[in-house]
């Protein structure tokens, strides 16, 4: 199993006879037993088929098959890979609550796994000197607070997620 992505992989195969091979199979399922595989198949003796349209972060089995002279045989091993996880977003949707001294930042999240949410706000639009606020897990609204009044502020929103800090875009 080669190249795998969010949604599918390259799943290469060697064919040890001859013979009349007039497709080349991969059964794909989340079932060691493939009790409900999706069949991938290509025409002719081939040596790699690309499987897609999978969920990420997801354990799938995987065997092999030819149909020679009209006989389905099937690899005598199989394998099994995990595809990637779709690293999560974080879009900050408005502020609300805003008093002389507070504020609630609301965002909006999609993806897994995260491990923190949270919010930067500085004076700077560079955030030269910012200050953190963050929540546990995913928080779709963070409150800031010892606000000065009349101040304007910049924020940003991020997540934590496999050790790695994702910002928001806007």
């Amino acid at each position: 199993v080669v190249g795998i992505g969010y949604d599918g992989a390259t799943i290469n195969v060697s064919i040890m006879h001859g013979g009349n091979v007039s497709k080349t199979g991969i059964e794909v399922d989340i079932d060691p037993t493939f009790s409900n595989p999706t069949i991938f198949e290509e025409n002719g003796a081939v040596s790699s088929v690309v499987v897609d349209g999978l969920n990420d972060n997801t354990l799938y089995y995987v065997r092999a098959y030819v149909i020679d002279n009209g006989v389905q045989t099937y690899s005598d091993n199989s394998s099994s890979f995990t595809t990637l996880e779709i690293a999560p977003t974080i879009t900050l949707v408005d502020i609300t609550n805003i008093t002389d001294a507070s504020a609630n930042v609301n965002v909006l999240l999609t993806g897994s796994n995260i491990v923190k949410t949270g919010v930067e706000i500085d004076t700077d639009p560079l955030f030269s000197n910012p200050t953190a606020y963050e929540e546990n897990g995913a928080v779709n609204t963070i409150a800031v607070d010892s606000l000065d009044a009349e101040t304007t502020y910049y924020v940003r929103g991020y997540v934590i997620w496999n050790g790695q800090t994702i910002y928001s875009a806007n």
